[in-house]
């Protein structure tokens, strides 16, 4: 599958209707679909309200939060980064991390740390979720990451145990500023978003003009405990409930259009489908092997997958690589009914119709 030009880039009537069928139905704000078939043309398509209660609709260049997909990009960043440096992913987090870490800690592999199997915990103390050294989107987030990061990694890690950490990513973007020697933020744009052309990759919440993050009743109960706008709400994009900290960015504070969104699942299919790219595919190959999770996807039978949310947002990104076909779920809140909709049957045959429409199985 090569890279989409934007000429590639077309809207979907059936793919329209199918949209607003599910955002009517899941009451949600906004939404954008989009897929990619065997023969490289995209389709997308959007409906809906940038925010609830004001009057601007979703355009297909808006830009969507995509939450924990970050993790996959990460990922791929520090394979490109370590093969270029020749570091091989089985190599020791002690000789890779500045910051002091436990003695069995810095014994596990980036390997393992990129599958969530180095014993840390989910995520730092629920206090420090919010912590901000400002709102500033293109700061980098490294020396407030690296002070919340500090007290965890003296903790003892857990032991053969799969547990699906944040601030395992959150050491894993530690870890490309020391072999890539600049900010996270600069080495994500200028070695992933450059050369695969994802020209609306920002970080944090997208600006005016896009659609803004919903509270829910889901979010505000269980996901942020009390923290975020009410539910139903929009949050403004320079408010200080948008996001969570910046300390998070790489495990998940990425935000892009559905049409880069998809551009970046169509190159990581290639990659997964044996093609070099932006990595050897050898490399590729390597940072995804394991059992069920690896190097930022969810393994499948043929299939490698991610989807995101903050809490207010709710992305879903699934390459199925037999059939060389990328599909992209994105709305603007993270309500239940979003994370039922990415899920739903009714997504997945209309994924089963279009493989069978490219000659998938």
């Amino acid at each position: 599958m090569p890279m989409i030009p934007s000429h590639a880039i077309q809207p979907g009537t059936d793919l329209s209707r199918h949209a607003e069928r599910l955002r009517r139905f899941w009451r949600l704000p906004g939404i954008g679909l989009g897929r990619i078939g065997a023969d490289g043309i995209a389709q997308i398509a959007v409906a809906g309200l940038r925010a609830r209660g004001q009057p601007d609709v979703i355009g297909p260049d808006d830009k969507w939060h995509i939450g924990s997909i970050t993790k996959s990009m990460t990922a791929l960043l520090l394979a490109r980064l370590a093969a270029r440096e020749r570091i091989s992913l089985d190599a020791p987090l002690g000789d890779l991390a500045a910051l002091p870490l436990h003695p069995d800690l810095a014994r596990q592999s980036l390997r393992v740390l990129l599958a969530h199997r180095a014993g840390l915990v989910a995520n730092p103390p629920r206090a420090v979720w919010t912590v901000t050294d400002g709102r500033d989107p293109d700061a980098p987030e490294g020396p407030l990451r690296d002070l919340l990061l500090a007290p965890q990694m003296l903790a003892p890690p857990r032991r053969d145990k799969f547990c699906y950490s944040n601030l395992g990513y959150m050491l894993a973007g530690h870890i490309t500023e020391q072999i890539g020697g600049a900010p996270w933020k600069a080495l994500l744009r200028s070695e992933i978003a450059a050369p695969l052309g994802l020209g609306s990759l920002g970080f944090g919440p997208p600006s005016a003009h896009n659609p803004q993050g919903h509270g829910s009743l889901l979010s505000w109960l269980l996901t942020l405990r009390g923290f975020g706008p009410a539910p139903g709400r929009p949050a403004a994009h320079d408010s200080a409930l948008a996001d969570l900290s910046p300390a998070f960015g790489p495990a998940g504070l990425v935000h892009l259009s559905l049409s880069d969104l998809l551009r970046y699942g169509a190159a990581v299919a290639a990659l997964a489908r044996g093609d070099d790219g932006i990595v050897a595919a050898r490399v590729f190959g390597d940072l995804i092997t394991g059992r069920d999770y690896a190097g930022g996807w969810v393994l499948g039978e043929g299939t490698l997958g991610h989807n995101g949310s903050n809490g207010l947002w709710m992305a879903d990104l699934r390459i199925m690589t037999s059939a060389s076909q990328v599909t992209a779920f994105v709305t603007n809140t993270g309500s239940l009914g979003a994370f039922i909709a990415a899920g739903t049957s009714h997504w997945r045959r209309h994924e089963r119709r279009a493989q069978a429409k490219h000659g998938g199985p």
